[in-house]
């Protein structure tokens, strides 16, 4: 497959440097490239412990599968998270992502690092860089 029928960028790239994954995106499409301002964040995502907060109780609370509106529970658990989320320090979510890094780097070791080192070569992107194997 031709390297310029297809842009395939990690999204860690997004996080590590915004501008160059964006530039990469504007000149695959052969278009000016534009940096949007990443000064503020927005849309972020729970911390890793709210996430397995929320993720334990899936089998207890559930949406309504026939759509709107969500049972009172559902809506008392959702309001319940983004407060929690909010009080729990950041170190300690950034604790609990570093464990999940390591138990699945030991788990999975290089399964992937010859696909990976084929993909670098082929997207022309640093990968270890970005915390690949």
């Amino acid at each position: 497959m031709a390297q310029s029928m297809f842009c395939a960028l990690p999204l860690e790239l997004l996080k590590a440097d915004p501008d160059a994954f964006t530039g990469r995106i504007f000149r695959f499409l052969n278009l000016p490239v534009q940096h949007p301002d990443t000064a503020q964040k927005s849309n972020t995502g729970w911390g890793a412990l709210t996430v397995e907060g929320y993720r334990l109780t899936n089998g207890v609370i559930r949406s309504n599968p026939l759509g709107r509106p969500d049972p009172w529970a559902f809506r008392a658990r959702a309001a319940l998270t983004r407060r929690v989320d909010r009080i729990v320090p950041r170190r300690l979510h950034r604790a609990s992502e570093q464990h999940k890094r390591e138990t699945l780097k030991a788990r999975i070791g290089d399964t992937f690092a010859q696909s990976n080192a084929r993909l670098a070569q082929m997207v022309d992107i640093n990968l270890k860089a970005l915390g690949y194997g």
